[in-house]
């Protein structure tokens, strides 16, 4: 049963020093178990965790009656930390052991899952605030632009005001291309997904990526052959891969290069398993590569919160990565980010393919000039000042207006 154990198996002395240890030591730890036996288990211990592991021997020894447990990080043979959940028993008075027995088990993959669950939770309730908070300013920008417009239509195009009712406009819709950000991160704007090849997209977006990126930095584009088909809105993809472009540029002030690439994967159960959110079966990944400074720990848990940024202040709104994260949740698909400090940066992008026979949703009737009308109009809106501005739009044109807050 030892000999064949999943976990890992260990004698130790009072001391710590190893006196046997199973042959699982070397599939979780990269140790072969032979060489450890004789050294001290301190010496393979995180420093943080040193003293933790003291106070685990000492009450195994002065409590024999007593089941103690530790979780402490040892050094892989790489050189990286393995988190071990212990269970010790003193048995250093059974003449076929004497010795502590400790049974450990590794403890890193349900960490690093717990984290990413964790990290998704909180995504998740960052979303539902910002989208709500996003949906209050929608209305007051809604009312301001509104009203600003019939103050334009009033006034004339020389009249002494015009250009302070221009810039009062002018700054609302900048307000209000903010607030779209973040209902897309919230996932609450409406899209128009139609059926798409990522293929198509990336190629027709690579003229605008050149004069995004400067001649500093070299882009190459490798699409897949006979790419599955996505559904998504392919003004939003085109946002993905340029908001991931502009900030891989910045990671590369002296020059470097992008790459984006496409190809069919199929995710099977052990990966999504290993990556909360994601769903088996075919997908198509967009990759976006690049290689500047990287990204630490620290930065890597926080990027896609809407304004968080590492830039200077006025140098961005940090809204560009949660934007990302917002259409790609939007689709059911999945980011990842493989990051290093000094290493550069991967974005895997992962879409569900779907089949290439789905129905494309016709196409939205193109805006033309506003005619006006004789007819009635009921108007249903729960904000009070929001109800008013359209009732008053309306009214302009020569609609007869019925009010209502709710249905």
């Amino acid at each position: 049963l030892v000999q064949n154990s999943s976990d890992i198996i260990t004698v130790l002395d009072a001391e710590g020093t190893i006196r046997y240890a199973s042959p699982s030591t070397e599939a979780i730890l990269g140790h072969p178990s032979g060489t450890l036996v004789g050294k001290n288990a301190f010496g393979f211990v995180h420093p943080g965790d040193a003293e933790m592991l003291r106070a685990f021997l000492d009450r195994v020894v002065s409590q024999p009656a007593v089941t103690a447990t530790a979780e402490y990080r040892f050094r892989h043979v790489d050189g990286s930390w393995i988190d071990l959940e212990a269970v010790g028993n003193n048995r250093l008075t059974d003449p076929a052991v004497v010795g502590i027995v400790v049974n450990a088990r590794n403890l890193t993959e349900r960490r690093r899952l717990e984290a990413q669950l964790r990290q998704s939770q909180k995504m998740e309730a960052i979303g539902n605030l910002a989208g709500g908070i996003a949906h209050d300013f929608n209305n007051l920008l809604t009312i301001i632009i509104g009203h600003t417009h019939l103050q334009l239509q009033r006034l004339g195009a020389n009249h002494p005001q015009r250009e302070e009712w221009e810039l009062m406009r002018d700054t609302a819709d900048r307000g209000a291309a903010l607030i779209r950000q973040l209902l897309v991160f919230s996932r609450q704007q409406v899209v128009q997904p139609v059926v798409l090849d990522l293929n198509s997209v990336v190629e027709g977006i690579g003229g605008l990526l050149q004069r995004l990126l400067g001649e500093h930095i070299e882009a190459m584009i490798a699409p897949a052959p006979d790419l599955g088909r996505v559904r998504a809105d392919p003004g939003h993809i085109e946002q993905v891969i340029v908001n991931l472009a502009v900030n891989a540029r910045d990671a590369m002030p002296d020059g470097g290069r992008l790459t984006i690439e496409t190809a069919n994967v199929e995710l099977d159960a052990e990966y999504a398993r290993r990556h909360v959110g994601a769903s088996v079966g075919p997908h198509v990944m967009l990759a976006v590569s690049d290689t500047g400074f990287g990204m630490d720990a620290e930065t890597q848990s926080r990027m896609f919160e809407p304004f968080f940024t590492t830039k200077e202040p006025g140098k961005g709104t940090g809204l560009g990565l949660s934007t990302v994260y917002g259409i790609v949740q939007q689709c059911g698909g999945t980011i990842w980010v493989y990051s290093e400090v000094g290493h550069g940066t991967t974005f895997k992008i992962y879409l569900p393919c779907i089949e290439t026979t789905a129905g494309v949703p016709a196409a939205s009737p193109t805006a033309g000039a506003v005619a006006g009308g004789s007819e009635t109009v009921l108007v249903v809106e729960d904000e009070d000042k929001v109800r008013e501005l359209v009732s008053e739009i309306l009214t302009l044109y020569g609609y007869t207006v019925l009010m209502a807050s709710t249905t």
